[in-house]
């Protein structure tokens, strides 16, 4: 429940929703993101960065981005 509401929430206050799948999720650098364990539920992990979130769910990646911090 807490990643279906995390994932509302990146999505209506994103500048840009960015997703991708297949082998591009493999190549994703998260260099500079940190995971977020307490959120689980939609997505297999969650990962926070300066002014953005990255959903990682079965080899699907969607990257939330704004001007102000998500959490």
């Amino acid at each position: 429940m807490e990643a279906l509401a995390l994932a509302s929430h990146a999505g209506y206050w994103a500048k840009t929703i960015t997703k991708i799948s297949g082998s591009a999720v493999e190549d994703l650098n998260l260099d500079g993101f940190e995971p977020v364990p307490e959120v689980q539920g939609l997505a297999d992990t969650w990962w926070r960065g300066k002014d953005s979130l990255i959903a990682i769910y079965r080899g699907e990646a969607s990257g939330f981005s704004a001007a102000v911090r998500f959490l």
